[in-house]
C-alpha cells in the first residue's frame, strides 16, 4: 500500500472537520484484504476507524492511485439506486457519513457492519438466516426499479452492443453465440422487448454483510446490507443478479428453478429469457472489461450459459 501516514491523518481531520464526529485517531487500522488488491487492480485501500461514539464506528475506503475515482462512482451509483426505490428496499443499501475527494483520490466513510463469521460451520448458519430474506430483497429492488418501453438510446446502448460484443467474440462457444444470434434476431424484429432494472452486478456472499443496528439510521427489516456498488448500473438487466446470487450461494438446481419462477412471474417476464438477459449482462461486463483477464471473462460466460441450460432444459 502506498498511502503514508501523513496523508492518512490529513484525511481523518479533514472528514472530522466535514463531518463533526470525533475519531479515536489511534485506531485506524488498515483492513484491506491483500489477495484481493493483487488480483483486481481497481481495489480501494481500507481502514477500520473508531468513533468517540460506538454508533459512528467506521470504514474508510480510499480509491487507489491508478483508480482515483472508484469510489466517488460507487458512491453516486449506491445513492442513484437509493433514489429509485421505496425506503424499505433503500435501506439494504449503505448511505455514507461523509463521501468527496482529497489530494486526488475519492473516498467514503460508511458506518461499520459487521461481517459474517470465518468459521465456516458458523458462516453457513448465518447466511442460512438472510436467505429468505435475500431473495425477497433482490426481487424488490428489482420489481421497483423495472423499467419498460425504452427509448432508443437505452435499446442500443444497454441491449444491443452487448448483444454485438459477444457476437465478435471468436473465443466463445457456438453454444453462445446462437443464443446472441436469436437474441439480436427478436430485438430487431420487434418479437422481444427487453426491460431494465437497477442491477449490483457484483451479488455474491461477500457483498453482504450483517446488520449492526447501532449505526443504522434507516429501520431496515431485512438483517443484512449489500455493499461494493461501483459497477452497479440503474438501466442493468433482470435475472443476472439473481442467478449470481444463487450461484455463490450453491443453492440446489430444484430451488433455484423455483425461485427463478417467482422472480420472472414478478416482474412478468418469460423464464427463457433469462438467456437473453444473460448474454447482455456478459457483454456488458466485456465492453467495461478493462484489466479483467479474457480467458477468465470466457470461461465466466461459458459457464453462466451452461448453468442456465442445467437449470431450464
Amino acid at each position: 500500500m502506498d498511502l503514508d501516514n501523513k496523508f492518512l491523518d490529513g484525511l481523518v481531520a479533514h472528514i472530522q472537520q466535514v463531518t463533526k464526529i470525533e475519531y479515536d485517531l489511534l485506531s485506524l487500522k488498515e483492513i484491506s484484504d491483500p489477495i484481493r488488491s493483487d488480483v483486481i487492480n481497481d481495489s480501494p485501500y481500507k481502514y477500520y476507524l473508531k468513533g468517540r461514539d460506538e454508533k459512528h464506528n467506521s470504514v474508510l475506503m480510499i480509491s487507489n492511485r491508478n483508480f482515483p475515482d472508484f469510489i466517488d462512482k460507487a458512491t453516486i451509483k449506491s445513492k442513484s439506486i437509493r433514489d429509485l426505490v421505496s425506503d424499505s428496499t433503500a435501506s439494504v443499501i449503505l448511505d455514507v457519513f461523509v463521501t468527496g475527494w482529497y489530494q486526488g483520490l475519492s473516498f467514503a466513510v460508511w458506518p461499520e457492519q459487521e461481517q459474517f463469521s470465518s468459521n465456516k460451520v458458523y458462516n453457513y448458519f448465518q447466511r442460512k438466516t438472510i436467505e429468505r430474506n435475500a431473495l425477497l430483497w433482490i426481487q424488490s429492488i428489482a420489481k421497483e426499479s423495472l423499467k419498460n418501453d425504452l427509448d432508443c438510446m437505452t435499446i442500443n446502448t444497454c441491449i444491443k452492443e452487448p448483444i454485438e460484443y459477444i457476437l465478435k467474440q471468436n473465443k466463445l462457444s457456438n453454444e453462445v453465440k446462437l443464443i446472441a444470434e436469436k437474441a439480436l434476431s427478436n430485438l430487431l424484429n420487434k418479437q422481444w422487448q427487453p426491460v431494465t432494472v437497477a442491477q449490483h452486478c457484483d451479488l455474491w456472499t461477500g457483498n453482504f454483510l450483517k446488520l449492526n443496528s447501532n449505526t443504522i439510521k434507516e429501520k431496515n427489516d431485512y438483517g443484512f446490507v449489500v455493499i461494493d456498488w461501483a459497477g452497479a448500473y440503474i438501466d442493468g438487466i433482470p435475472f443476472f443478479d439473481f442467478i449470481y446470487f444463487c450461484q455463490s450461494n450453491n443453492f440446489s438446481k430444484g430451488k433455484v428453478k423455483k425461485e427463478l419462477s417467482k422472480y420472472a412471474q414478478l416482474l412478468n417476464l418469460q423464464i427463457e429469457e433469462v438467456y437473453f438477459y444473460s448474454i447482455i449482462g456478459f457483454g456488458r461486463v466485456g465492453i467495461n472489461m478493462e484489466e479483467f483477464p479474457e480467458h477468465r471473462y470466457i470461461e465466466m460466460c461459458e459457464r453462466g450459459i451452461k448453468y442456465i441450460s442445467d437449470l431450464i432444459e
